[in-house]
């Protein structure tokens, strides 16, 4: 007989244990922000490289999860090889640095022979991924059976264990996905983020290394591992099914819905991380939560075949509703920036997490309360072999949050758009509680399941539709000419008077309206105007096309314009009057991929490198303002090459680290258009007059040029602001992006406030550029 302190002893064992449980979700989640933003460094942050990259993660999780669950019965020691896992785990993540690292350079060698097929990309893409990851993926994936066979000597009993352990994990993700976003990445960095994360599987191991001496081999508590489940009577065979069915579907029905919510809250939180590591946690909370609550009710005598059924009808319904949430999310967190007095970043990121959690918590809560039942119901009679059916349908629910998350980003979203694929979506969960009620055995079976259906249909025929509806309270004096949807974005073209207006996710990005484009223009004709022969020209983005269309009215000269969207793309049909026609341009050439990856995958040779108008503070949009990426930019350019960099700021501290990084690559750097613009080369900039006037011989570029005030070569020199003396002497040392350290992207853990940029003392002499004759009359 055991004596009281024995009998104690399982209770502070499983909250040891759960406490490392927890720890090693938020290992996992921060493994996989790393991941993703590595990978997307190689393969672009293209949604299908996104979706990839996150089915190959889950992939890993399936796998580990249902070879654990075979032989976690067979483990005399289980808490023991959960810490031997968890070391692996560190050792493995560990690597994976260098592994990407070799994943890139085999890509690099292999995209000339994939033809820009984004098929063929993608397969690539996915067969590296799994290269790099597929290992401590794995790993991961075998943690939770490794675990529930100790939680199961408890007397918490297996299947209460089982939706503890699930709901433990998954706050743990919760942890995770903020820590990356708020504290890792932007204070540590990438490389020491990824040694932060092994040290907490470090400690997992060790916490559970030293709990598992408690914990003896051979069966010792598992008796009272039926305990919990003995009160529910084992269904049917056909209800057994439609249980394992229902699982995979919520799998798939969870990860679609969250790439069709975030695609929907974009509109409302803005593409920035801090968003998307809100909106995440958000739907995480919800499963953790539901998870949990449903936990202590596991033990009482329902019909819980019926019960899943209700869930399941309710997660259809709910999803719909949710887009009625989403709609009022932005008032919310209006009202929440008014109202709170929380410290930085808090005060920022609060109330889009609470603004996300309107809208995705109650169906997240319901997806979370459904997966435990789905355990009990699933294991209830078979006492020998529990775990193991616990390992498959836990597997077999991550299988299907892949097939979810490759239908949603590649298949559902570009054909149907967001609100088409959020009803259909919905639906699945919908079928899965008819089939639970009929085979639940309950007198109004029949009668729940119309019910449902109806209730359903009635439901989705009032889904609003979103977009339009944002676009008319936000932008209320704008009329809609076009929208489209595509795997990457939203796009809409609005009309406001006689002008056009582009807006990308809700976000005004470009107009037609004269005096609005000049910038734009600006940006694509200096580079025009400083290099002697621009015959090559690269254009990473197109927004309404003006930057491109400037940059390509050079007669002879080939420009390549990469976009992300092909809806971006097609929207500049609506601004030709300030992009020069540019889609009709013949000697335009248009690629859908990330402008980053182009150029590490490109072995053409540029004479001018630009880019549209791009906010460094959106998410991915850190990439593209780098170190490492101007130093692939330089590596592309011809030997008299330039590349001009839109550079801008509301702060001195920022506009120095964004000036200070371009400076750091480019030897000869001068500064353009009121300090806006930056030139970076290889060599001087030696302006001759006589090149410039040759270009003007032409009526495209001398309109070109005259309608945006460079009317000749004089007042070309009149925009002329400084030289590499004086770009370096203001900027002085300090810290530079990297992809190591985007921190333009976690604007948050910036400097706050300080003095707006005063760029008066970098007041160069036009002679450092042009060594003509200068009159009087010139600058």
């Amino acid at each position: 007989m055991s004596s009281p302190s024995t009998a104690n002893r399982p209770s502070a064992v499983g909250v040891g244990l759960l406490g490392a449980f927890f720890l090693s979700g938020a290992a996992a989640l921060v493994y996989q922000v790393l991941w993703t933003r590595r990978l997307s460094l190689a393969f672009g942050v293209t949604v299908y490289a996104a979706s990839t990259v996150l089915a190959v993660f889950m992939a890993g999780l399936a796998i580990g999860s249902y070879i654990a669950g075979r032989v976690a019965d067979r483990v005399e020691r289980p808490v023991r090889v959960f810490a031997l896992v968890e070391l692996l785990i560190a050792v493995t993540a560990l690597i994976t640095p260098y592994a990407l690292h070799g994943v890139e350079s085999l890509y690099v060698g292999l995209a000339p022979s994939l033809h820009d097929s984004q098929l063929l990309k993608t397969l690539v893409r996915g067969l590296l991924s799994a290269l790099a990851l597929i290992g401590p993926a794995i790993l991961m994936g075998s943690t939770y059976p490794l675990l529930l066979r100790a939680a199961s000597r408890t007397a918490t009993g297996l299947s209460t264990s089982a939706a503890l352990l699930y709901g433990v994990n998954t706050a743990g993700a919760i942890a995770g996905t903020l820590a990356g976003s708020l504290w890792l990445v932007p204070a540590l960095g990438m490389q020491k983020a990824f040694i932060a994360a092994a040290g907490i599987n470090v400690t997992v191991a060790a916490v559970a290394w030293i709990f598992g001496r408690h914990l003896g081999a051979g069966s010792g508590e598992a008796a009272s591992a039926a305990d919990s489940v003995a009160t529910v009577a084992p269904p049917s065979d056909g209800a057994r099914r439609a249980v394992l069915i229902v699982m995979m579907l919520s799998g798939a029905v969870s990860l679609a819905l969250e790439i069709i919510w975030f695609r929907i809250l974009v509109f409302f939180l803005r593409p920035t991380t801090y968003a998307f590591a809100s909106m995440l946690a958000a739907v995480l909370l919800g499963m953790a939560a539901g998870s949990l609550i449903i936990t202590p009710l596991l033990k009482r005598r329902v019909n819980w075949v019926f019960a899943l059924g209700i869930l399941e009808a309710l997660i259809a319904i709910m999803a719909l509703t949710s887009l009625y949430g989403i709609v009022r999310s932005y008032d919310l967190m209006e009202l929440m920036w008014k109202w709170t007095w929380m410290p930085a970043p808090y005060d920022y990121v609060l109330p889009l997490l609470g603004s996300a959690a309107v809208a995705l918590l109650p169906t997240s809560l319901l997806l979370g309360a459904a997966f435990p039942i789905g355990v009990v119901l699933w294991s209830a009679g078979d006492q020998t072999r529990m775990r193991r059916r616990i390992g498959t349908l836990y597997a077999t629910n991550v299988a299907g949050a892949i097939v979810g998350s490759l239908a949603a980003g590649f298949v559902l979203v570009p054909m149907l758009g967001a609100r088409a694929s959020l009803i259909l979506i919905a639906a699945p969960p919908m079928l899965g509680a008819v089939a639970l009620f009929l085979t639940s055995g309950a007198k109004t079976a029949r009668t729940a399941a119309v019910g449902a259906v109806v209730l359903f249909a009635a439901t989705a025929v009032t889904v609003p539709d979103v977009f339009r509806d944002v676009v008319a309270r936000r932008y209320d004096n704008q009329k809609i000419l076009w929208h489209s949807e595509d795997a990457q974005t939203t796009v809409d073209v609005t009309q406001e008077g006689g002008s056009h207006q582009l807006l990308i996710d809700g976000m005004h990005h470009a107009t037609d309206r004269d005096g609005e484009v000049t910038l734009h223009r600006a940006i694509g004709l200096l580079g025009l105007a400083v290099q002697p022969s621009p015959g090559r020209i690269l254009v990473v983005g197109m927004g309404g096309g003006a930057t491109a269309g400037a940059a390509s009215i050079m007669p002879g000269s080939v420009t390549q314009v990469v976009e992300l969207s092909p809806s971006v793309v097609a929207a500049g049909a609506w601004f030709k009057n300030a992009n020069h026609n540019v889609l009709e341009n013949p000697s335009v050439k248009f690629r859908i991929d990330d402008g980053r990856n182009f150029l590490l995958t490109t072995n053409r040779k540029f004479d001018v490198i630009t880019a549209d108008l791009i906010l460094p503070h959106l998410a991915g949009a850190g990439n593209l303002y780098s170190r490492d990426y101007f130093e692939l930019a330089r590596r592309s350019l011809t030997p008299t090459g330039v590349m001009v960099q839109w550079i801008a700021a509301d702060t001195e501290y920022q506009y120095k680290m964004m000036l200070r990084t371009f400076a750091s690559v480019f030897p000869y750097v001068t500064l353009w258009v009121d300090h806006q613009l930056a030139v970076g080369s290889n060599q001087p900039l030696d302006l001759r007059e006589e090149d410039f006037d040759r270009k003007m011989l032409s009526p495209e570029t001398h309109g070109a040029f005259v309608a945006n005030g460079i009317t000749d070569f004089k007042t070309l020199l009149s925009v002329y602001s400084a030289g590499t003396k004086e770009v370096r002497d203001y900027v002085g040392d300090g810290p530079i992006l990297t992809d190591d350290l985007p921190i333009i992207e976690y604007f948050l853990s910036m400097p706050k406030g300080g003095p707006a940029p005063d760029q008066r003392q970098m007041k160069g002499n036009v002679a450092d550029v042009y060594k003509g004759p200068i009159k009087k009359d010139q600058p």
